[in-house]
C-alpha cells in the first residue's frame, strides 16, 4: 500500500510540475504577482517534477519529502493563507502523506540501492 501511495502522490507532483513548465510564461506572471522571482518557480517545477519522479520510484524518499513539503508550506504561506482554510484542504492532504512517507523511511537506508 505504502508503494502505490508513493507512487500517486509522486506522479501528482510531476504533473503539477508539468503544468507550471507548460504555462511557464503565465506562471511567471503569478509568481511575480506574488513577489517571486523566475528563479524561484524554476526551483518549485525541478522540485515538484525531479522530487516528484523519485518519490515514485522511491529514491531519497526522506529528503525528497522534506523538499515537496516545504514546496507546500510555501504555497500555503504565499497562495492560500488569505483564501482560508478550506482552500489549503489539498495541500494539508499532501502533507500529512508525505509525513506518513517520511515517517516511515529510513534516512540511514536512503543511499543503499536495491536492485
Amino acid at each position: 500500500m505504502k508503494i502505490i501511495l508513493r507512487a500517486i502522490i509522486g506522479l501528482l507532483f510531476v504533473y503539477h510540475g508539468v503544468i507550471k513548465l507548460i504555462d511557464f510564461d503565465q506562471t511567471g506572471a503569478f509568481f511575480n504577482q506574488l513577489g517571486l522571482n523566475q528563479a524561484i518557480l524554476v526551483l518549485v517545477v525541478a522540485i515538484e517534477i525531479i522530487g516528484g519522479l523519485a518519490l515514485a520510484l522511491g529514491l531519497l524518499v526522506p529528503y525528497v519529502s522534506i523538499l515537496l513539503i516545504i514546496v507546500l508550506a510555501g504555497a500555503i504561506f504565499t497562495v492560500k493563507r488569505q483564501s482560508g482554510l478550506a482552500s489549503m484542504e489539498l495541500e494539508f492532504v499532501y502533507i500529512v502523506n508525505l509525513l506518513y512517507l517520511l515517517a516511515t523511511s529510513s534516512f540511514s537506508k536512503v543511499l543503499q540501492w536495491k536492485a
